[in-house]
């Protein structure tokens, strides 16, 4: 574990250092919806794949900061890393007709990014939607659900979704976290891995998730890290093995070029499906 924080210590000052730029991608009732946009060090001028995540928080709490560790480390293996905001709910707030306003969020941000792609050299081809908690289960809707959108949208802009990376996603229980995303499970869903602590709470809604990508042969894998609990992700070692893995997913499925890297223990695969 020690390695690993000297690995996360060197990776967070790359974070730090690494320089990203602010967009308002959408205004809802005056307020402003931000994005935080990370590219790669590099000159040329070659399309390259996107990834864009959203936080977690119960849809009550959080902001895009959450994620600037995963964009910093994506964007140095030369890829475009995007941390989206959106509306949060009010305590209180009935979630079965507040959380769809979320997904419209998530839905007009992944457009925001399709519609600006020249600016950013991004491979519309190659969007991975991420995301943790509540943000992962934003994510999947994005990917998944085609029945709410913004209507302000253009929506002759697809949100299509080459893969999915997530973080300890809350799909349970369905009355928060709704509408339930179960119904959209096809095998024209696309690849996706997941990354559960074994004592998270959440974690039999990610099962039950999972049978069903299997059941439907859609490439998926799942991690399972040993003793621990939700958001375990952020912890200093865990944050830099689990985009490892995510990173590898990608690479060994095809969906990005590069060499794998060297993963590092705790893990235990709970099950994988068609591999590609």
């Amino acid at each position: 574990m020690l390695l690993l924080f000297i690995c996360s210590f060197f990776i967070v000052i790359s974070a730090a250092a690494q320089e990203k730029s602010t967009y308002v991608y959408k205004t809802i009732e005056e307020r402003p919806l931000k994005l935080d946009v990370y590219t790669p060090e590099v000159s040329d001028q070659k399309e390259r794949p996107v990834v864009i995540f959203f936080h977690g928080g119960g849809f009550i709490i959080g902001t895009r900061e959450l994620h600037k560790y995963q964009c910093a480390y994506f964007a140095k293996k030369g890829m475009v890393a995007v941390s989206a905001d959106y509306r949060l709910l009010a305590r209180g707030a009935d979630p079965q007709t507040e959380v769809p306003k979320c997904i419209m969020d998530a839905k007009s941000a992944v457009r925001w990014v399709k519609q600006h792609a020249g600016e950013f050299h991004i491979d519309t081809n190659r969007i991975f939607l991420a995301g943790a908690s509540a943000g992962g289960f934003l994510a999947t809707a994005a990917a998944l659900n085609t029945d709410i959108n913004e209507e302000s949208d253009d929506l002759s802009v697809t949100v299509n979704v080459a893969a999915l990376m997530l973080f300890n996603p809350a799909y349970t229980p369905e009355k928060r976290y709704t509408p339930s995303l179960l119904p959209y499970v096809s095998p024209a869903n696309p690849p996706t891995v997941l990354f559960y602590g074994d004592a998270d709470k959440f974690k039999p809604g990610g099962d039950k998730f999972f049978n069903l990508l299997s059941k439907e042969k859609v490439v998926t894998a799942f991690w399972v890290a040993r003793g621990e609990t939700h958001s375990f992700y952020k912890k200093p070692g865990w944050n830099e093995a689990t985009c490892r893995k995510a990173y590898n997913f990608l690479v060994k499925n095809k969906l990005i070029k590069g060499k794998q890297e060297k993963e590092v223990p705790g893990f235990e695969m709970q099950s994988q499906s068609h591999i590609m």
